[in-house]
Parts: structure tokens; sequence; C-alpha cells
């Protein structure tokens, strides 16, 4: 069969050849991934173990940088707590206990313990006192640190371990059988001596269970050091050693590391037997810790044998098939090639094909002629239907409006001219103009009808396909093809709503708009086209210039709806001023006065729901907003009522529409209070040394006292004169410590009349006189 074969490829055509080459070329590649991935496996597979154990180290690191940033958080308000320098000062000051203070100190540490449960302890050391204070009792310091936490401060010891960040770690401790990491910060914190240490202690399998869900595997081993060497924490998932062994691998770990001076990176290290080990490691951004990742290489060399084993035998299967495959499209491929030569050369299409083996290469001279010839043909023809396309378009457009289109050929149609009308649902616009005709010629040398092109181009919504004609030189008909599942019914006023607004701002001009009823085929068309007419008959009654739709339009007597214009104007006015109670009074009365008589039918109800939708669409687009910042982005007014079944759940939804409008409101006011609070407090850093009053700052801001002090009190919960005076306490403590000037000359400095009232505040703020304030080191 070979020599056949050969034979074959010898005597047939150029795409044979061509074949056969390409199939060699394939078989190559397959050969030369396979001896890549094979010899490749073992590096990639390290550099990807490498990657995991860097990015899993970040995470762990960032999680417990944040822990540790809460801790350092919340010491520094215990800190700066009244109660807690009151305490420190006294006690620094030689002055007599005060129990009640002590109580309200531990009340409070309670309260942060309870509201941070990452805190095992925590407690205050007055350094020159015999006694602590923690979160749930006073404590003689001899017995708290013997009996209740097992710990020895050491001054000394603490100043070599206070870091810059704020709150330093001190060490592990071991309190009822559980492993606790503490930590401790210097208070006050602004002094470079300090007077106490506030102390907190984490339960240290809170960290412990962040590292035990790594997904590194069950053979990687994850610790936590600190600059010492000490293990803060660790997870041993090593297989491969002891408790003992990795210590002694650690120490040597952890000097090599800290030679490197590298806060992230990786290396190789080989044991005792040989053993080596991939080491992964990064630094905290807060404070001296590493957090370190080993894994034994041999783990890895397993799982890439495994991959070249595999890839050896995917080689194999692919060669084998590739052959086989190969042979196969090598003998049947020139067979259709072949016809269709014969077919060329019977139809006589362009020349033809000579058998001389010398002129083999016409075979693709020929195709490639046949191909242009074709190609240009089908251009031709092509060129010529897509002039007519825009005016078959129109035409079949009328053709829907008028009734007069086919419902067996509407896919066939529809796509052959180009027609995009993806969606089930139909719903028709009539805009009729009011003073003008679609060929006047506006500002911009425009027609009405290209101005109407341009200002349609602009306007996008998802689930919508619009079309339009013109008619009767006053009216253009728009066609909406929408989808009910992923656009809003609203979509269709907010296009009305765009043309008419654009084109009064650009063109001084409007249209008089009438929309009928969506329907679920396209037959229905000529319906909603009528119901747009319809609709703008009702004009007398809506007014020129209106948007109007058919379910307003009373269709007898009896259906007449009790909503006038000025009822609709009231009720937009109390929407505007977020008024939400008088909003819900008066639309229970429109409410009442149309449910309420014998006359009232399922229709009038839904008349009437939708013509307060209306309404609620028509404010959100007067308070310049849009029904997406109003509503939310699947907020479906006119669906929502139309799908509830009961008078109250149709109210319902009128009433979270009306309540998200003033929600609205009231957001913006509150950005105009922001910036109110913002000019207040500029005024006030800048004249805070001289005498301030509201009546002063109103008359600045132009502004009446009266407005302006509930609205301060509102905005930060104080009296103005109480910020006034805490500005004027901070700058005084900054004299108090850098100059020597008198207590009355500082006062009149920040702005106080006599020193006497500056003593009395600054006590009220600081908890000390101003001299004492000064006397502390």
């Amino acid at each position: 069969m070979l020599p056949k074969s050969l034979v074959f490829f010898r005597q047939h055509s150029i795409f044979v050849k061509w074949l056969l080459i390409l199939n060699i070329v394939i078989l190559i590649s397959i050969v030369t991934v396979g001896g890549i991935s094979y010899l490749t496996s073992s590096s990639l597979l390290i550099e990807e173990s490498e990657h995991s154990s860097s990015v899993y180290l970040e995470q762990a690191r960032d999680n417990t940088d944040k822990e540790i940033l809460v801790l350092d958080s919340m010491t520094q308000q215990i800190a700066l707590q009244p109660t807690t320098r009151r305490t420190i000062y006294q006690s620094s000051n030689g002055e007599m206990n005060n129990e009640p203070l002590y109580a309200e100190l531990v009340k409070y540490l309670s309260s942060v313990k309870l509201s941070n449960p990452i805190v095992a302890n925590l407690w205050l050391d007055p350094t020159k006192e015999s006694f602590t204070i923690s979160n749930d009792a006073k404590y003689e310091k001899e017995f708290f640190y013997s009996s209740i936490f097992p710990f020895h401060p050491n001054k000394n010891e603490f100043n070599q371990k206070r870091s810059q960040f704020g709150v330093s770690y001190l060490g592990a401790v071991k309190v009822n059988d559980t492993q606790q990491l503490l930590f401790g910060r210097p208070a006050p914190i602004e002094e470079t001596v300090f007077r106490g240490v506030i102390y907190a202690s984490v339960d240290g399998s809170k960290f412990l269970n962040g590292i035990n869900s790594s997904k590194l595997g069950d053979d990687t081993g994850v610790f936590i050091t600190d600059s010492l060497g000490n293990i803060v924490i660790k997870n041993n998932r090593l297989k491969e050693t002891n408790d003992e062994k990795i210590g002694e691998i650690l120490k040597d770990i952890i000097k090599t590391v800290n030679d490197k001076q590298h806060s992230t990176g990786s290396l190789h290290v080989r044991v005792a037997k040989g053993k080596e080990y991939l080491v992964v490691y990064t630094s905290s951004n807060v404070n001296d810790w590493n957090y370190m990742s080993m894994v034994p290489i041999t783990t890895i060399t397993e799982k890439s044998r495994r991959i070249q084993s595999i890839t050896i035998v995917a080689v194999l299967i692919c060669l084998a098939c590739g052959l086989i495959v190969s042979y196969m499209l090598t003998r049947r491929i020139y067979e259709p090639i072949n016809r269709i030569i014969q077919y060329i050369n019977v139809i006589g299409v362009g020349g033809r094909i000579s058998s001389n083996r010398d002129n083999k290469q016409n075979e693709l001279v020929f195709i490639n002629q046949l191909i242009d010839t074709v190609h240009n043909r089908y251009e031709s023809l092509k060129n010529t239907f897509e002039k007519q396309v825009p005016a078959l378009r129109q035409k079949f457009l009328n053709d829907l409006i008028e009734g007069r289109a086919y419902s067996a050929k509407w896919e066939e149609t529809t796509t052959s001219i180009q027609l995009d009308l993806p969606f089930p649902t139909f719903q028709l616009i009539v805009f009729e103009s009011m003073d003008f005709f679609l060929n006047q010629i506006v500002s911009s040398g425009e027609t009405i009808m290209e101005a109407f092109d341009e200002v349609f181009s602009r306007f996008a919504a998802v689930g919508l396909s619009i079309h339009y004609v013109p008619k009767h030189n006053n009216m253009i008909v728009v066609i909406v093809n929408l989808d009910l599942e992923t656009s809003d019914p609203e979509k269709i006023f907010e296009f009305a709503h765009h043309v008419n607004v654009t084109f009064e701002r650009l063109y001084h001009k409007k249209f008089t708009v009438g929309i009928g009823r969506a329907y679920d085929t396209h037959s229905n068309i000529p319906h909603s086209y009528l119901e747009a007419l319809s609709a703008l008959h009702y004009k007398v009654v809506k007014g020129q210039g209106e948007i109007i739709f058919v379910d307003e339009v009373p269709v007898n007597p009896q259906t007449i709806l009790n909503y006038s214009l000025d009822m609709e104007k009231q009720l937009i006015n109390q929407l505007k001023t977020s008024d939400i109670d008088e909003s819900r009074k008066s639309l229970d009365r429109i409410l009442s006065s149309n449910l309420g008589r014998e006359l009232s039918s399922p229709e009038l109800i839904q008349q009437l729901f939708r013509a307060l939708a209306g309404t609620t669409v028509r404010t959100i687009y007067e308070i310049g907003a849009t029904m997406e910042v109003v509503l939310g982005s699947d907020s479906r007014i006119y669906s929502d009522i139309d799908k509830s079944s009961t008078v109250e759940a149709k109210r319902k939804v009128l009433i979270q529409a009306f309540e998200a409008i003033q929600l609205y409101i009231q957001d913006r006011t509150e950005n105009q209070y922001e910036k109110l609070f913002a000019n207040i407090r500029e005024y006030v850093e800048q004249h805070y040394h001289e005498e301030l009053s509201l009546p002063q700052l109103g008359k600045e801001l132009k502004m009446s006292p009266t407005y302006l002090s509930s609205k301060f009190k509102e905005i930060t919960g104080m009296k103005f004169v109480d910020f006034v005076n805490i500005r004027r306490i901070e700058q005084a403590k900054t004299y108090l410590k850098s100059t020597e000037d008198a207590v009355q000359v500082i006062a009149e400095k920040v702005g106080f009349v006599n020193a006497n009232t500056f003593i009395k505040v600054f006590k009220k703020h600081e908890g000390v006189t101003p001299g004492q304030y000064r006397s502390l080191p």
C-alpha cells in the first residue's frame, strides 16, 4: 500500500503534496510541544508553587496586618480617651485614688473588648502605681501578673521592643492552656516618656485559623517569626520532619533570610540527608514579623514525573492518530478536488485545466480566476440591491403600519432588507409637528426630518430596536420593537421626552406625542398606530407639546378619570418638596375620588394607576434626574403596577417610588450641608483667636443666625461655641508646651475674653488646669 501511495503522491495534484506537508508540520509540532512540556514541567511546577505560596503569604500578611492595625487603632483610642488620660496623670502626680474614675475606666475597657472580638484581655498598667485596671476589674499589680495573666512586665525590655508604628508585639504568653499574643502601647502617646502601658492580648488561634485555611496543600508548612527568629505562629504540615527538626531547619532559614535583607523572595534550602525545600518569605508592612512557607522539593518533582509520563503517552497517541488521519486524508482528499476540476472543465468557465504534468500549477490559477468571477458578479448584484434597501425598508414599515405586510414572509422579508426587529413586542409612537412641517429648514441648514434623524441616533437603550417613517409631512411614526424582559416601558416615555427636550433646546420646536399600547405580535401594529392617533386627539385636553399615552384617553363617559391637571401639578409639587406625608394624602384622595364611585371598573383602575405612574416619571425628569438614578436600574414602575393584582399592591408601588424621590432629594440636600460645614470650619480656623459669634458667622455666610445654629447642631451634634473652644484649647496646649508666656497672655492669644474663662474651659476638656498641663513632663 505504501508504494502505491508514493506513486499517488508523485503523479497527482499539488493539493495532495500540500496536505502531506501540512500533516508533517503538525506531527513535528506535536513532538516539539510534547518535548518542551516534558523538559520544562519540573521548573514550571516549582515556579507555580513559588507563585501560589507568595500570593498566599501576601494574603495572610495583609489579613494579619489588618488585625494589627485594628489593635493599633483601638489602643490609640484608649490612650486618647479622657478617662484613661485622667487616670494616668493622677497616678503620675501622686493624687489620691479615685475609685469612681477607675470604675468608669473598667466599664470603658469592657465595652472596647466586647466590640473587638479579636481581643482576649485588655488592661492599663500605670508605671508608678501598684495596681492595674483591666476590662473586668481593678487588681493589685502583683496579684494580676501572678494569677490573672502570667506575664512579668519589664520597662527596659518594653523600651527596646517599642515600635515606631505604635502598638508593639511583646511575645507569646500561655494563659489557661491557651497561647495568647501580647501587644503593648505606651501612654500618653504624645509624650516620649510614657506614664503607663496599654496591654492587649490576642488569642493565637485566631491568627492560626487563617493559616489553617491555606489551600497550599497538606505538605506545606507556614510560619510567622519575629525579628529575633522566634516562632510567633506555626502551621506545621510537613510530613517529612518532626517539630524538633523543623525548629533546627527554621533557625538556618531565618538566618539566611535576615542575611539577604529583602522583604520578599524565595530560596532553596538543603538540609541533612540531602532533603531540599522551597522556601518563600515576605515581611510585614506594619511590624517586624516575617511570613514563610516551606514545601519539600520532592513533592513537586513527584507531580512533575506524573506529568512527564502523561506527556509521553499523549505524544505517542497523537503521533499514531496523526499518521492514521494523514494517510486517510491523503487518500481521500483528491477525489472531490478532481471532481471540481472536471466540473469546471465541463461547464467551460474561464478555460480548461490541462492534464499535462507540467501544467499542474494551473489548478490554482484557474480556481482563483473562477472565484474572482463569481465574487465580482456577487458584488455587483449586492451593490445594486443595497442601493434599493432604504426605499424597500421604508415601504415595508409603511405596510406594517397600514396592515399590508404578509405574516408568512415576515422573517424572510426583514432579513432581506436588513430590518432589525428581534423582539416580540411592538409599540407605536406618533410625533405630530405643532406649527411646522418636516421639510422645513432649521437654523443648522438641515430639514426637520434630517434633524430628527440626528436626534434619534443619539438615543440608545438596551432591549429596544427603533425605526421610523414620515407621514403626511407633519407626522413621524416610530415603531418601537422592545423586549419586556430586559427593557422597561418607561423607556418609551424617556425616548419621547429625549426627542422633545432636544428639539426644544436646539431648534425651539416641540412635537405633540401620541403613544399607543404595546402588543405581542407584529400583526397588531396597525392597532397601536390607531391608538397613538387617538391619543393625539386628546391634545385638546392635555395641551399641545405634551406626551400622551392612549391609556390616558377616556374610552367612554363611564371611564373618565377624576384626575385633573391641577391635581397632578399639586402632587408633583409635593414630591419636589420632599413632603412624603402630603404626597400620600394627595394620592389617597385621588384614589378615593376615583375608586369609590359606582362606575369604577378594572379598566378605570388600570388607567388611573398608569396615569399616576406617568406623573411619577414626569416628576423625576423635572427634578433633573433619571429613572435609573432615582428608582434603580432594575425598576419597572409600569410593569410592576400591571403585575400587581390588588389596588393596595399598586398603591404600594407608587409609594415606594415617592419615597425613592424623597430619598434622592434628601441626599442632594445633605451634600449641601457638607459644603456648609466645610465653609464654617475654614472660617473658624482663620478667626478662632478673635471674638466669634453666630451673628458674625451668619453675616459672613449670608445666613440667619437661628437657621445657622440649628443646621450646625444637626450636622456636628455640638454647639458652635463648643466647636470654637475645642480649636482654641488645641492651640493653647501648643503655646503652653512651646512658650513661657503667662496663662493670661495665652488666653488672649487664642481668643478667650479672660483667664478665668480660659482655665474653666481648659479643665473641662483636658481634666487638668493649664498650669498643671504645663508642669507635666
